[in-house]
């Protein structure tokens, strides 16, 4: 049930999440404070340094319905800049090279990423009724892949991709979270085929990849800019504890002033959840919020005047466990978006870290220029270039691991026990900035937020 407009709502957070609610709430006529004692924008950080544009977090967004529809209403849709090579690949290394994911189904079949034993086996499997099927509560995304790629693919390109995504290992992430589309399908025996006809009578289709002219830093500024002009309140604090008083919720800020509000939204995620809610949650409660790991991870920027052998038609290489490389993955920005580099140079992101090289982010700027322009050379003939920026992200990733779905089955016990708590936070599920713009939309109507005609205008573009 939605509160009344005259409520007044403390939403902690001022990441991607956090200023969509804000700015969704404040146009509804709510009363809103934004609590944020960092950077605005939380790991969308987008640094302007001698003429490159930086990303310090995610690198591109994926144009799905909900962020789409957002930018239109903040007139942002005209800063949407599309890659300028269309038919663009993604690489994986593999056999000490770096080969290119197939996009169709002539590309699979042409593919060396694939014996020909492998792939007779896929084509047969996928239409196989009940072949990822299982009755288990939730298992590893490795586990439900094996039965229909087996395990040296599942390595191959399953492992590299989501190290992109998550920094994190497939025999630890929940397939259920991850992939609750085509878990649900499985759960009801469909085959692979008949789930991707399902989606597209659905109408769901691959989203293109897109950044923000001038950064996707833009995007947080703009929420900001109107949930302020809606009469939304930034306090640059830190929430330390939360608790509930007949009806009321006080916060406590680090500076220690306490506000009352009617309702609260927590953007934050595991831990920093759990200390906001120490006071009147459960010890075993607060200990499920403890448990919920984040993988690191060093963001380092280069300038090349030569890319050496690394893949000029794509978005760069991501590794898996088997290469033993020391970063996760190459990203040639400038290749597909040029306007982010000065005319004549080469902008590429290297990411280090994660759950399997969490030292990676303790190491100097020295040691990480080392290490990166090593893996460079050896692998792509790529001459050291110049490190335009460096910066280490402590806990960038929520780890979504098996089990995850009673965690947030918990996160729902919670609110229906507490009127007017509320999460939105990425240990919700869904990490992407597009998934998480999602995320708050679906939760906001869920709860009865919305109002009926922008309930309708998302339930359209949805």
């Amino acid at each position: 049930m939605s509160e009344n407009k005259s409520s007044r709502i403390a939403v902690v957070g001022a990441g991607i999440t956090g200023l969509t609610a804000a700015y969704l709430l404040s146009r509804q006529g709510y009363e809103v404070v934004i609590y944020e004692s960092g950077e605005v924008g939380g790991l969308v950080q987008s640094p302007s340094i001698d003429g490159f544009t930086l990303e310090a977090g995610a690198n591109v967004f994926n144009l799905k319905p909900a962020i789409e529809q957002l930018l239109t209403e903040l007139g942002m849709r005209q800063d949407v800049v599309f890659p300028v090579i269309e038919r663009y690949r993604q690489y994986v290394w593999s056999d000490s090279e770096a080969a290119a994911v197939p996009q169709s189904l002539g590309g699979f079949l042409r593919s060396d990423l694939f014996t020909p034993r492998e792939k007779f086996r896929i084509v047969t499997r996928v239409f196989r009724r009940n072949q990822l099927f299982t009755d288990r509560e939730d298992l590893s995304v490795a586990d439900f892949f094996n039965p229909l790629l087996g395990e040296r693919l599942v390595g191959t390109l399953i492992d590299p991709v989501l190290k992109g995504i998550f920094g994190g290992d497939v025999r630890s992430l929940s397939a259920r979270t991850l992939f609750s589309g085509l878990w649900e399908s499985a759960a009801e025996g469909l085959s692979v085929v008949q789930h991707m006809k399902r989606r597209r009578k659905q109408g769901h289709k691959k989203p293109p990849i897109f950044v923000l002219r001038g950064g996707n830093k833009r995007l947080a500024d703009r929420l900001l800019e109107c949930s302020r002009d809606n009469g939304a309140l930034l306090v640059n604090d830190s929430v330390e504890s939360l608790r509930v008083d007949d009806g009321k919720w006080e916060l406590s800020c680090s500076g220690g002033q306490i506000t009352s509000f009617d309702a609260t939204f927590l953007s934050t995620a595991g831990p920093q959840t759990g200390e906001i809610l120490k006071e009147f949650c459960p010890s075993e409660t607060i200990e499920k919020f403890r448990t919920l790991s984040a993988a690191p991870l060093a963001v380092v920027h280069l300038k090349l005047e030569d890319l050496g052998e690394l893949p000029k038609d794509g978005f760069g290489v991501l590794f898996p466990s088997s290469a033993k490389a020391k970063v996760l993955g190459v990203m040639t920005n400038s290749v597909l978006f040029p306007h982010v580099a000065p005319s004549g140079s080469n902008l590429v992101t290297v990411c280090l870290g994660g759950v399997g090289d969490r030292d990676a982010v303790t190491l100097s700027d020295e040691e990480l220029r080392d290490r990166v322009f090593q893996e460079l050379s050896e692998r792509f003939k790529v001459p050291p270039g110049e490190v335009i920026n460096i910066k280490r992200w402590r806990a960038a990733i929520p780890q979504l691991e098996v089990g995850h779905q009673r965690y947030v089955d918990s996160l729902k016990a919670l609110e229906q026990k507490y009127a007017g708590l509320h999460f939105l936070g990425t240990d919700f599920g869904g990490v992407g900035v597009p998934d998480r713009v999602d995320l708050v939309y679906r939760r906001l109507e869920e709860l009865g937020f919305l109002s009926e005609a922008k309930s309708s205008e998302f339930r359209r573009a949805a």
